[in-house]
């Protein structure tokens, strides 16, 4: 198991995608055992390389200023510069801002 994820690797492919290829496999062998036909799961142990984190880039002042620089007649640009200052002085992503629950 442990080579396969070498050669997986050696071959492009990418953290996230060997991952869900070795949680298959685990699953898959794990099954197995359940049913009796192997007496131990190979994959079992084996971990997936981390894929590497990337922080979020931040909006700069200026672009803030320029998307909430709006005709304020407007009740629909009244409500989407209300939903954005709300989104950037939370730190709230879109999914955040719009959960119905809340």
């Amino acid at each position: 198991m442990r080579s396969f994820a070498v050669r997986s690797r050696r071959k492009g492919l990418g953290p996230a995608s060997l991952a869900l290829r070795l949680s298959a496999l685990r699953s898959f062998f794990d099954w197995l055992v359940s049913q009796g036909e192997l007496k131990a799961n190979p994959a079992k142990g084996v971990s997936a390389p981390k894929a590497p984190r990337h922080l979020p880039k931040n909006i700069d002042v200026d672009d803030v200023n320029r998307l909430l620089d709006i005709d304020l007649n407007d009740p629909l640009a009244v409500r989407d510069r209300a939903m954005l200052e709300v989104m950037y002085g939370a730190g709230l992503r879109l999914s955040e801002l719009v959960w119905p629950w809340i």
